[in-house]
């Protein structure tokens, strides 16, 4: 359903509810002081009668009283008729052709030849005054006044629903635009959409749509660059596998063994890129963030070291006060990021290898220094790139990205900066003050 019809629909039943409540208590209202404005006329009508017939001199006759009575009748008002007689039962004067039997004092209903009619009775000295209003003239009277007040609200409500309706297509139009903006959009143009004039309640849609847009393309742009450079860096060890085994096929002997084993090294780096970017790809969803916050540090950085053998010598610890109760991360994401960190300073630094931990309030750090010749100043922002390499080095060019996708994950910082001694790299985690829950999500 139209969000128009909807609107309007809703709006337009709590029109009808409003208007139709009060015109109901309007009519109930004016119904009910109507008949007594009726009844009251019978009241003053029967008080005149009453008064005509006490100063009827006694030598008038019984004509001259009905003619008397008629003009008083009319004074009072359409359809009344007047029945008098005395208290024996003797009629001094009536219009109403028969009556089925006195009536008692006040108000009252009789049947006259098949009519209806709304009496009033009053005893005046030796008098029964009876004053008469047919009931289908009220009835009449009734129906006249329904259909008189109930067509201006009536014509009120359609007039609401209306106005109502042009007026909700109006305030829509700009949302009509908007999606007609959408919707003829190839679906390759991620421009962000302008609009003007745009409701002051629209903006933040546009602008949330113009930000998805834009985050879209920088996606899609991201993958794009990454997907070429995939391609080109596979492109190098399946050239160099194929080409290896190829020569292996035309040679003999220790040749024909130094092929297989430069081939067998391309399957080696091939794999090694593969691997690295399945675990990039992981690092895309948050599902790592699920997994339980590292009880034990030393554990997990133990174990690296022992699969660093003899380069573990190189590496020196450096725990500061509570870090083993502070880390973020869970064990497989720590134990990545040490990984990947220690490996580029035992490969592109020179001497000792610091790994240091520092637990501080809110926050959780770790950083590892080395004594090589730094980075260039130009290549500082490159660090992160993925299959960036300095120069001619060799690796995959994943391992720094791998490790600011983790950081970006956990909402921290990392930081690549050059000192005297050569180079290092920090991260820094936020840490819940009270109570991270198990899964190491800061709150």
């Amino acid at each position: 359903m139209k969000l128009q019809v909807r609107v309007t629909l809703t709006a337009g039943l709590a029109f009808v509810l409003l208007w139709g409540a009060a015109t109901t208590w309007m009519l109930l209202d004016l119904r009910q002081q109507t008949m007594k404005t009726l009844d009251q006329r019978l009241v003053s009508t029967a008080a005149m009668v009453a008064n005509l017939v006490k100063n009827q001199p006694a030598q008038s006759d019984s004509h001259e009283l009905s003619e008397q009575l008629r003009s008083v009748l009319n004074q009072s008002g359409t359809g009344l008729a007047c029945h008098i007689a005395s208290l024996q039962g003797n009629v001094m004067s009536s219009n109403l052709q028969s009556t089925a039997s006195p009536q008692p004092p006040g108000f009252g209903h009789v049947d006259v030849d098949n009519k209806a009619w709304r009496t009033y009775t009053l005893l005046d000295g030796s008098r029964r005054i009876t004053i008469a209003d047919q009931l289908s003239q009220r009835q009449q009277l009734e129906q006249d006044m329904l259909v008189t007040a109930a067509a201006p609200p009536l014509v009120a409500l359609l007039i609401s629903l209306s106005l109502l309706w042009f007026i909700t297509g109006q305030s829509l139009r700009p949302i009509t635009r908007l999606s007609h903006a959408i919707q003829s959009r190839d679906s390759h143009d991620l421009r962000p959409i302008s609009l003007s004039p745009l409701p002051v309640d629209l903006q933040p849609l546009l602008r949330s749509q113009n930000q998805l847009l834009n985050r879209l393309k920088a996606a899609l742009e991201r993958e794009k660059r990454l997907t070429n450079d995939i391609a080109h860096e596979l492109r190098t060890p399946l050239t160099g596998i194929k080409t290896n085994l190829q020569a292996a096929a035309m040679v003999e002997g220790t040749d024909k063994i130094t092929c297989l084993q430069l081939a067998e090294s391309g399957a080696d780096r091939l794999h090694q890129i593969l691997e690295q970017l399945l675990l990039l790809a992981r690092l895309g969803d948050n599902a790592t963030r699920a997994q339980h916050r590292c009880q034990n540090p030393n554990t997990v950085i133990q174990a690296v070291l022992h699969d660093f053998g003899t380069d573990a010598g190189r590496i020196h610890i450096e725990q500061g006060p509570g870090t083993a109760d502070n880390c973020p991360l869970p064990a497989p994401l720590l134990d990545i990021i040490c990984r990947n960190l220690l490996e580029n300073a035992l490969k592109h630094g020179r001497g000792q290898v610091k790994l240091r931990l520092q637990g501080q309030p809110g926050q959780w750090c770790l950083a590892v220094q080395d004594e090589g010749s730094g980075v260039a100043q130009p290549a500082l922002s490159k660090l992160t790139q993925r299959f960036w390499r300095q120069g001619d080095q060799q690796g995959c060019g994943l391992g720094l990205a791998i490790v600011s996708a983790i950081v970006q994950q956990y909402q921290g910082q990392l930081e690549a900066n050059n000192h005297p001694q050569g180079f290092e790299i920090s991260i820094r985690l936020p840490v819940a003050n009270s109570g991270a829950g198990e899964n190491g999500e800061p709150d």
